[in-house]
């Protein structure tokens, strides 16, 4: 409790269930890592978001310069039977997203409801709006 207001972490094994995105040990969360989140968001597929301050660069003359640091946003959701899964703007999905949308077991209805142009951060968001509804 801080300000009168409840967080709730928890912990994600990234290496614990199968995930839609490759998971690249040079990036910024590691394919084995183990890492404290900050459930965000409830609903049917709740979402958990992980806080990282990363260093900052920039190329000056063929150099790598410092350039400070910067607090860096992950998003994570969690299946009821999968577990947690990682949702990146940064790495392609492993699958298409119709088989993603399969593999998440949504539920058809729902699937005729998206937009083509839809990202899997924004499908789950309307996922659990949809959900309260039906």
């Amino acid at each position: 409790m801080y300000n009168d207001h409840h967080y709730d972490f928890v912990t994600w094994d990234v290496a614990a269930n199968k995930q839609l995105y490759r998971v690249p040990a040079t990036g910024d969360v590691v394919p084995d890592g183990g890492y404290f989140i900050l459930r965000s968001v409830e609903g049917a597929r709740p979402i958990c978001s992980l806080f990282q301050e990363i260093e900052m660069s920039k190329r000056n003359s063929g150099r790598k310069e410092y350039d400070g640091n910067a607090t860096k946003r992950d998003i994570i959701f969690k299946h009821p039977t999968r577990g947690f899964l990682y949702i990146s703007n940064q790495y392609p999905l492993m699958m298409k997203l119709p088989d993603a949308l399969q593999y998440l077991e949504l539920e058809e209805a729902f699937i005729k409801t998206l937009n083509k142009k839809d990202n899997l951060f924004d499908i789950v968001k309307k996922y659990n709006a949809w959900k309260l509804k039906n």
